[in-house]
């Protein structure tokens, strides 16, 4: 999948988190550094899609450890994988896993800026 030619953004993580107390996990902001903000095949972006399923962390341990968890729109039930974000959006984009999606990712996966709809 490649990374959009403009780059991803560099964030000061340190800012970050002395203003918000957040520290996120280092998969996560690789991505970021390589990809910026977007949307993978139209359908899936950190952390909804279009049809309102829900892609979480669960927030036990340190950072790295985050677990991802899939929440479909209805609620009723959570998914949640024994891997960090990058792990899964890896196998969800090779077909490797399939969470209950209300909207289907398209295949192969093209990774969409959200720069271009922002000038």
């Amino acid at each position: 999948m490649p990374a959009p030619a403009e780059g991803g953004d560099a964030v000061d993580w340190d800012v970050l988190r002395a203003e918000t107390g957040w520290r996120l996990p280092a998969d996560y902001r690789d991505f970021v550094a390589v990809y910026g903000p977007g949307t993978i095949s139209g359908t899936l972006a950190w952390a909804t899609n279009e049809a309102a399923d829900d892609f979480l962390w669960r927030c036990a341990g340190e950072p790295d450890q985050w677990k991802v968890t899939f929440r479909p729109r209805d609620r009723h039930r959570e998914y949640t994988y024994d891997m960090g974000m990058a792990e899964f959006l890896l196998r969800l984009v090779r077909g490797g896993i399939r969470p209950p999606l209300g909207a289907q990712l398209s295949l192969p996966a093209r990774f969409e800026s959200w720069r271009a709809s922002l000038l």
